[in-house]
């Protein structure tokens, strides 16, 4: 029975992460997507893929994927054994998606005719730099849900937020839950 109680709440806890992280994901690409709106509304429709509002956005998300493997390094110890690897991939997605995406930034927004290669790469880089946001969200929470068990606290406590939901259970008169 225990084993399937870790396994029923192993499933919440990724079915929060991702519910968290997609919620990230949608705020970061509100503004964007009021700018593809406008953009279909004015008809000119290939300037969503040649404008710079794409890099733009997977610079946004690159820049909070690598603070996230940042926290991840100073926060946990035990990750200190695999820093070199942290840091090469912190290195990586500077070198292959951040940079390309601000380049491509800067040139987007003075380029009179940009190339057509741009309408393939931007959308590229904005999914890698999804994956990776994802990515880095996964192994930051797998991290503290590590510490939360080895500091000894409950499952159950662990499970309740700031905002314990018992609260909104109706109660008879005897002080028990219905459901």
């Amino acid at each position: 029975m225990s084993e399937k109680y870790n396994t029923v709440i192993e499933e919440k806890e990724l079915s929060r992460l991702k519910q968290g992280t997609y919620a990230d994901i949608l705020f970061i690409m509100l503004p964007f997507m009021a700018i593809l709106l406008q953009t279909l509304w004015a008809g000119n429709a290939k300037e969503i893929l040649l404008g710079p509002e794409l890099s733009i956005a997977a610079s946004i998300l690159t820049g909070l994927s690598i603070s996230k493997f940042f926290q991840g390094l100073v926060s946990d110890r035990s990750l200190g054994v695999y820093k070199e690897r942290v840091v090469l991939i912190i290195s990586t997605t500077l070198f292959l998606i951040l940079i390309p995406a601000l380049v491509m930034t800067m040139k987007l927004s003075t380029a009179e005719n940009p190339p057509e290669i741009v309408a393939f790469v931007q959308p590229a880089l904005l999914i890698v730099a999804i994956s990776l946001y994802i990515s880095a969200i996964s192994i930051i929470r797998a991290r503290e849900e590590d510490d939360v068990i080895e500091e000894g606290k409950d499952v159950e406590e662990a499970e309740k937020g700031i905002f314990p939901v018992e609260m909104l259970k109706p109660q008879d008169e005897g002080g028990e839950k219905t459901s």
